[in-house]
């Protein structure tokens, strides 16, 4: 068994999904201890320019899937692609985000190689006697099951969006990238009619590409409303630190900052009456762009964020769902 371990790399609007780069992370990671490479595999149509970005967060080899076939999700030729590649080597590990995409293919990948297969993985270590030892969640999330893994046995597992966090991207390094073409393409089983943008009210944390989280700085439950406007005016998720949800201002399915669970990494993350407590800017810090709201120039999130607003939060945030309104409907 080759010292490899493979990642999917998903995309979308021209860009890898963070929630790839994050299991790419993870792989990297684990191949260092095992001094092994990691293996992107990339489909699509026009993605060559993608591999540079899978070079700087780890990747030794992508495997570049490039031909109009690749255009629209077609799970069937994902698996011939991998299994196609199994033949020539077979991984330690294959990392699959756990998308809605990544829980479609994940499990047929196991059962077309005939291999080990875990879902929700919380944590995976690599064994002195080559096992696989792997944590995944169960019981929602109450409690957790330790599974061991033969040695010489290919493992296909899902990690949940949100739950490593995004390491820093290396911009020096390099990959190699190796152009694939597979013969006699299989009919896709599915027909792709189009993309529903998910409702920012409704989308899980770990998901949302904005995040406007609610802080100790609000008076009441009513007084949190205009996180909800604010939210509802630059398109993000709703979430809160731990007093909030305490005191049952926030859903605690919202609650950001390290008990939760999740590592948030949107591209915007916007902390408005948050002081900045080391619980919870281990759940937001991965975030691509932080900006911080707060009277208290002081607080530790001031520190952390990229732009910074000082003033009471109920005098800023009006103005600014203002005009972030007024410009929305032409009027700036």
């Amino acid at each position: 068994m080759d010292k490899e371990i493979w990642i999917w790399a998903e995309h979308e609007q021209g860009e890898i999904r963070e929630a790839s780069l994050e299991v790419l992370g993870e792989a990297r990671r684990l191949a260092n201890k095992i001094k092994g490479k990691v293996c992107a595999f990339l489909f699509g149509e026009e993605i060559s320019g993608l591999t540079g970005e899978l070079a700087s967060y780890g990747a030794d080899v992508v495997y570049l899937y490039e031909d109009s076939s690749f255009k629209e999700l077609n799970l069937d030729l994902y698996l011939k692609a991998f299994s196609e590649k199994g033949k020539e080597g077979s991984p330690q590990l294959i990392l699959i985000s756990a998308t809605p995409n990544g829980i479609s293919l994940a499990p047929r990948l196991a059962a077309r190689l005939q291999c080990g297969y875990a879902a929700n993985t919380v944590t995976i270590s690599m064994e002195v006697d080559n096992r696989i030892k792997i944590n995944r969640s169960a019981y929602l999330d109450k409690a957790q099951a330790v599974f061991s893994f033969a040695p010489n046995n290919t493992v296909v597992v899902t990690m949940k969006p949100g739950s490593l966090g995004l390491d820093k991207a290396v911009r020096s390094r390099k990959c190699e990238s190796i152009a694939v073409k597979i013969e006699d393409i299989p009919a896709s089983r599915t027909e792709v009619r189009g993309f529903v943008k998910a409702d920012p009210k409704v989308v899980s944390l770990g998901e949302a590409e904005r995040v406007a989280a609610a802080g100790a700085g609000f008076r009441d439950k009513d007084d949190v409303g205009l996180v909800w406007k604010l939210a509802e005016a630059i398109g993000a998720a709703v979430g809160g630190s731990k007093p909030t949800v305490d005191r049952g201002w926030i859903p605690h399915s919202r609650l950001v900052g390290q008990s939760s669970g999740r590592r948030l990494s949107p591209r915007l993350f916007v902390a408005v009456g948050v002081s900045g407590t080391n619980h919870f800017v281990e759940g937001m810090k991965d975030s691509r762009l932080i900006i911080a709201i707060n009277k208290d120039k002081g607080a530790p999130i001031m520190k952390l964020a990229d732009l910074a607003a000082i003033g009471d939060l109920h005098e800023v945030l009006p103005e600014i769902i203002g005009q972030i309104n007024r410009k929305q409907e032409g009027a700036v």
